[in-house]
């Protein structure tokens, strides 16, 4: 869990809504998944060929 408290205090020169740290977290995640998954399928597809190497 992230304390988004102590982000809006690190950046309190900037008008940022609680909201939209929750929602930039949210998708930093889904994307960092998403490569995590794309990553995988890419090593069980080339894993022959990459335990060759």
């Amino acid at each position: 869990m992230y304390d988004i408290q102590v982000i809006l205090d690190k950046n309190s020169e900037h008008n940022i809504e609680s909201a939209q740290i929750s929602w930039y977290i949210v998708l930093g995640n889904a994307c960092s998944w998403s490569n995590y998954e794309t990553a995988c399928i890419h090593y069980d597809t080339y894993k022959e060929v990459l335990d060759s190497l």
